[in-house]
């Protein structure tokens, strides 16, 4: 599943694991709409895997672009909590 999700990226972003279940992509020079739009490719390109065991594949977003002068831990915390507010929308959600 992750190689799906690496042909997506470009040379320069970064993609790594960020916990148990959990990514994170960082996408320099990229704006907050095209950044959407690659996470909803994402998305609905893993959505039509079959699925894992029991389990349907489902990817939930929290996409965020850093402010001028943001610190990094101000960052992951606003992505962290679009994350969630994804999670508890009912999964296979973008937002931020």
């Amino acid at each position: 599943m992750i190689e799906s999700v690496k042909h997506c990226v470009r040379e320069g972003d970064l993609l790594a694991r960020w916990g148990g279940d959990e990514f994170i992509m960082i996408l320099p020079n990229t704006s907050l709409a095209d950044a959407r739009a690659l996470a909803e490719r994402i998305r609905h390109g893993l959505s039509s895997l079959l699925p894992v065991g029991d389990y349907q594949v489902t990817m939930s977003f929290g996409v965020v672009q850093r402010f001028e002068e943001e610190q990094q831990t101000g960052l992951l915390a606003r992505a962290d909590q679009a994350l969630y507010r994804s999670k508890i929308a009912g999964k296979n959600v973008i937002s931020g």
